[in-house]
């Protein structure tokens, strides 16, 4: 019984330790359970078959502010998700939103939604089903989660369209380019460096060696497994331009910080070959090929330098084309063209390989020789050749043209050795070639520079007697034939020079017209002569003489309307007097400022009649109101057959075109006598008075010798008012 009581004993205080050892050990696990819901990140909650709250976490409390008095054991799902609501975290049907998940839980055990709550954050709720038909929720806030993978996916998008870009900048640019890394092997390679070099696709990949590039490039023929072809291979690695299969190839390289390296490649084939069209254009004369002005001038300087230093002689020729302006005019511009061309070929074919041929403009050109044992004789055998290949017919699209050529040679250094002074004194020898003739050639003669000299001293001189006004118009009378009454007077210029007196126009006329004064002499003719006559007796007309050049560089007709108007003359009292070597150079262009004048009122007269070649032809062409017979058939009239020829067929021709006829130069009463009865109808020249200047000439009282009108009966016959 004692030893029962014992066992029994032994028991109970067994069985009480174990208890409290149990009760111990659950206390211990409720506080880690505690602590580890405490510690928890993310928010829980358990429920019962009921919905009932079982267990939840202060997170779950915290993430939904939820009051403490509302969390309990036993409070339903469906109380706090109505509170939820109520304080603005969420704008959902209680009934559809609790259903709704405990459905799905039923039916898969598990159930995942995402809740927007009122303040903008994001919560993830991941319920699971328990043993018993509850379920727990896991409830995490993944509003800054949500925000990094926004951000990521954002970045990720703009890497994405950074790549596009890059790749759709790589795939259209202009230039090949290529990246290598450290151990010579292709990093990335655009479509254009493909092409440039017109690799195969599986050479553009990235990791192709550098070697199967080259050795691609050298046709196989190189060992790209040789450890020394990198080192002996030049292309690509150490050169700014490359020459690959007829193509020019520009590169420029920068270092990688990995030790490799990135290049742009550019074929500049093109590039180049229009730089050296340009440089080319800017050295050569676009029609011909041959050098210009400018690149002949430079080497003009290097031969004169070489002259200096090495005593090189060598001959400078000037040539200009003899009667090419008539075949431009007459056959037009590409005629004129292709004729130029032709020329070029057949001056190149005369001249060595170290000669300079140039064409300076127009038809102008010039050679340079280098010299020789003989200098002089090797000039002029050149000279003879081209004078000889020029002159030969030219065929111009069918039909023959014929020219000539001037040249003018100065040679070094007999002549000077610097550029200015041989252009200047081959200049001065084209000038005395052209004047002695066509084709033909001069050389260089010191006198030459003397008269030259004369000449611009004389220039020099004429040009200041303008700015003097050391001129002054001197005037002839122009008799009526028949009634031997005053018809006009013909305005003549005359130079008051300060130490040689009166200077005749034969004398300064021509330099007048060759350096362009005539145009402001010219002007200033009209517009006294106008002046002048307008103070005259009404029935006296002016005479004035017109040169060539106040047609071509002067504004004539404007000049002559402006003057009109300003000294108040009637056209019709104003003659203007044209010789027809005026004519000759641009007659299509004169015609019609001549029409322009007789429009006016004005009379137009030829002058100097039967000296030029194309008398006929211009009396058909141009409307003249009258002709004057040359002073030499005047004066020869009585004593030459040929004389009295011209005459009679000037005067025949004449009165079948309706034009009135003029003699000058009658200097006797047989003179008079025998063109009177041959039907001129004016007369004029000393027999009936000198040139005088404006304060001799008496109009009023003017008495012409034997048997001339006096002062009693002075007027114009109806035959002359009509005219």
């Amino acid at each position: 019984m004692i030893a029962v009581k014992n066992i029994l004993g032994a028991i109970r205080s067994r069985l009480a330790k174990a208890l409290t050892t149990n009760a111990r050990q659950l206390r211990e696990t409720n506080a880690r359970f505690d602590a580890a819901l405490a510690n928890m990140t993310t928010g829980l909650s358990l429920f019962d078959a009921d919905g009932n709250l079982v267990v939840w976490n202060s997170r779950y409390i915290e993430m939904y502010g939820l009051p403490s008095e509302l969390i309990q054991p036993g409070v339903n799902i469906t109380t706090i998700v109505e509170y939820r609501k109520r304080a603005g975290n969420m704008d959902l049907d209680v009934e559809a939103h609790v259903s709704g998940f405990r459905r799905e839980l039923i039916d898969a055990g598990t159930g995942e939604l995402s809740l927007q709550l009122g303040d903008g954050r994001t919560i993830s709720v991941a319920n699971g089903a328990i043993i018993g038909g509850g379920w727990v929720g896991i409830h995490e806030d993944i509003t800054e989660r949500l925000a990094r993978d926004h951000e990521l996916a954002n970045r990720a998008a703009e890497l994405a369209r950074t790549n596009m870009r890059f790749f759709a900048a790589l795939s259209n640019m202009t230039q090949g380019l290529c990246m290598f890394d450290a151990n010579k092997r292709l990093v990335i390679a655009n479509s254009r460096f493909r092409e440039i070099y017109n690799l195969p696709a599986h050479l553009i990949t990235a990791g192709t060696p550098l070697q199967h590039i080259l050795q691609h490039l050298d046709d196989g023929k190189g060992d790209a497994t040789s450890d020394r072809y990198l080192e002996t291979h030049p292309t690509m690695l150490n050169r700014d331009y490359l020459s690959v299969r007829g193509h020019e190839i520009s590169i420029k390289r920068s270092s990688t910080p990995d030790g490799g390296w990135v290049a742009t490649h550019e074929d500049v084939t093109e590039r180049r070959r229009a730089e050296a069209e340009v440089v080319h254009l800017a050295r050569h004369d676009v029609l011909t090929g041959l050098v210009n002005r400018s690149e002949f001038n430079g080497k003009l300087k290097d031969a004169s330098d070489d002259l200096k230093m090495y005593a090189r002689g060598f001959t400078l020729m000037m040539l200009d084309l003899d009667e090419f302006k008539a075949v431009n005019d007459t056959r037009g511009h590409p005629a004129g063209d292709l004729l130029l061309i032709e020329v070029g070929r057949r001056l190149h074919s005369t001249i060595r390989e170290t000669d300079v041929l140039a064409r300076l403009g127009g038809d102008e050109f010039a050679i340079i020789q280098a010299g020789g044992p003989d200098q002089a004789e090797g000039a002029v055998a050149l000279a003879s050749r081209i004078v000889s290949v020029i002159t030969q017919p030219f065929d111009l699209g069918g039909r023959q043209a014929h020219i000539g050529i001037s040249i003018g040679l100065a040679l070094a250094p007999l002549h000077g050795d610097e550029p200015e002074e041989l252009l200047q004194r081959a200049d001065l020898a084209l000038y005395n070639a052209k004047a002695n003739g066509r084709s033909h050639f001069q050389l260089f003669r010191p006198e030459m520079l003397d008269v030259a000299q004369a000449k611009q001293s004389a220039e020099y001189e004429l040009r200041l007697a303008v700015d003097r006004n050391e001129f002054e118009l001197h005037y002839q009378p122009i008799i009526d034939g028949t009634s031997r009454f005053i018809y006009g007077v013909e305005a003549l210029l005359r130079w008051r020079h300060p130490t040689k007196g009166l200077v005749a126009p034969d004398e300064f006329i021509p330099l007048a017209e060759s350096t362009g004064l005539i145009v402001e002499l010219g002007e200033w003719i009209i517009q006294q002569a106008c002046t002048d006559a307008a103070s005259w007796p009404e029935h006296v007309k002016v005479a004035i003489n017109l040169s060539a050049v106040q047609f071509k560089d002067g504004n004539l007709f404007d000049v002559i309307l402006c003057t009109l108007v300003a000294s108040g003359l009637s056209p019709g009292r104003v003659e203007l007097e044209i010789t027809e070597t005026s004519l000759i150079e641009n007659p299509e262009e004169y015609r019609t400022t001549i029409r322009q004048l007789k429009n006016l009122g004005i009379a137009v007269v030829l002058d100097d009649f039967g000296t030029g070649y194309s008398s006929v032809n211009f009396l058909i062409s141009v409307p003249f109101d009258r002709v004057k017979i040359d002073k030499s058939f005047t004066q020869g009239v009585l004593h030459r057959r040929e004389c009295k020829a011209v005459v009679a067929s000037t005067l025949v021709l004449a009165q079948g075109l309706g034009i009135l006829t003029t003699a000058e130069g009658i200097e006797t009463e047989e003179q008079f006598e025998y063109m009177r009865e041959a039907g001129v109808g004016l007369m004029q020249g000393y027999l009936f008075g000198r040139p005088v200047p404006i304060g001799q000439l008496d109009l009023h009282n003017l008495s012409l010798k034997n048997g001339g009108a006096t002062s009693q009966n002075r007027r114009v016959n109806a035959d002359a008012q009509a005219r």
